[in-house]
């Protein structure tokens, strides 16, 4: 499995690229990864959508939100999970705990 973290950076090159063009599921519309680079609570390198590889193949996806809440008067950085989708065919392997686990890093 190969897990791929895209940042503002990278979410940019991957809607303008041809894999996603070609996607047979589109893990993220470009209207709503164009909104979540224009975050203005997001920093260079947050991680806004988690991909996840099995032999080239998507199986999984989940987006991330970034933002501050505030707790005690601290502001503290927090990611909303904005969606998570498992492929039909890798139901069962793991992959939503992987992804899971991805966006607590």
């Amino acid at each position: 499995m190969e897990i791929r973290l895209l940042n503002k950076k990278k979410l940019a090159e991957f809607i303008a690229s041809d894999e996603f063009r070609d996607m047979p599921v589109t893990p993220i519309s470009e209207t709503r990864a164009l909104s979540h680079i224009q975050n203005p609570r997001s920093e260079e390198n947050d991680v806004l959508l988690v991909l996840i590889y099995n032999e080239n193949v998507m199986v999984g996806y989940l987006g991330i939100i970034p933002d501050r809440i505030r707790v005690k008067d601290q502001w503290e950085k927090v990611g909303w999970m904005s969606c998570i989708w498992v492929s039909d065919t890798a139901r069962g392997q793991g992959i939503a705990k992987r992804l899971v686990q991805e966006a607590f890093k």
